[in-house]
């Protein structure tokens, strides 16, 4: 009996997650988090690239490092996007 309940209670979870879908909102942040620019995806990748070039440039200097990996995680998003973006339109003719 308990190795059913348990068996549902996994099944009822997966089926949570799967039931959610994948639809996913565009990554956002405010105009010129990454310098002057109202472009931010430029300013990321800048960022993230200036911040892990070099070991010493974020040593003793958490900032920079939670800067860097919030950028990564930006452009990552917005990868993700606009890839689900292209999928759902189809090949382009």
């Amino acid at each position: 009996m308990r190795t059913q309940v348990l068996s549902y209670v996994v099944c009822v979870a997966v089926a949570a997650c799967a039931a959610a879908g994948s639809s996913r909102s565009a990554a956002q942040l405010p105009p010129g988090v990454y310098g002057i620019y109202e472009d931010n995806d430029v300013g990321a990748i800048n960022q993230s690239a200036w911040a892990f070039a070099s070991p010493g440039r974020t040593l003793n200097h958490p900032v920079d490092v939670i800067k860097a990996v919030i950028a990564v995680e930006y452009l990552a998003d917005l990868k993700a996007v606009v890839e689900d973006i292209e999928v759902s339109k189809g090949p382009s003719t």
